[in-house]
């Protein structure tokens, strides 16, 4: 059986070995944000990222009339041009007013519940976020003792890929925090991709480049978006994302 540390697959999954939890605490106190260097070991860190590039079985994201839409996207790759384009002008025009996205994502909540992917590194990690020390960890750190569970799922923003201004409050799914864990070797902030926070001016207040290794934590709700990545950029944004939930 597959336990929290992920020990039947390997490495196994650990956080590093230098965290200040006292000054963790009191930054998150403080912005409601935290940039957390070196979350993991770095050969753990180099294996989900393996995982990301040659193992996730990639799909198309986007919100068409406020739902989710999901596609393959192998198949998006293999689209003729013109039908690609007929639905990026349908994604950038909702994107103008209204809240959107367009990147690739791997959900694993999805994947768990229909007994899929279990041979996945990724998944490691998800069990590791769930597991009782690292739930633990967070709750010290965010002083939010309510934390039960964490979901998640991967990305990939590659050119063309965004994420508009939204808060992620939601409170059926008692959303309190919400985690970006990088996992881009080197990242040019010129790239685009970067968590951006907003202030209540419209503002950005503080902006995250999604360094590797790195942990982001955002209180819920607060305003935030990922920039817009270029046609230029010179790697895919990979990250695992999701929320420390209570249990509603």
């Amino acid at each position: 059986m597959t336990t929290y540390d992920g020990s039947t697959i390997q490495p196994p999954i650990r956080l590093g070995e230098r965290h200040d939890r006292a000054a963790l605490a009191a930054e998150f106190r403080k912005s409601g944000c935290l940039h957390m260097p070196d979350f993991l070991n770095e050969d753990i860190a180099v294996r989900l990222n393996t995982c990301l590039v040659k193992d996730v079985p990639w799909e198309v994201a986007f919100l068409r009339d406020g739902k989710p839409v999901i596609g393959d996207a192998k198949a998006w790759d293999q689209m003729p041009p013109q039908e690609k384009a007929a639905y990026l002008r349908e994604v950038m025009t909702v994107a103008r007013d209204e809240f959107q996205y367009f990147y690739d994502s791997y959900r694993v909540e999805v994947a768990v519940e229909a007994g899929v992917g279990n041979h996945l590194y990724l998944h490691r990690f998800h069990e590791f976020m769930n597991s009782e020390p690292l739930l633990e960890f967070m709750r010290e750190i965010t002083g939010m003792e309510t934390i039960a569970f964490a979901d998640g799922q991967a990305t990939r923003f590659r050119p063309g890929s965004f994420l508009t201004d939204h808060d992620d409050m939601d409170t059926k799914k008692g959303r309190l925090c919400a985690y970006v864990m990088n996992l881009t070797p080197e990242w040019k902030p010129d790239w685009g991709g970067i968590l951006n926070f907003y202030d209540e001016a419209g503002n950005v207040s503080q902006g995250f480049t999604p360094r590797f290794n790195t942990l982001n934590l955002l209180r819920v709700p607060q305003p935030h978006a990922v920039s817009f990545v270029p046609p230029f950029a010179g790697a895919h944004r990979l990250s695992v994302t999701g929320w420390l939930r209570e249990t509603t």
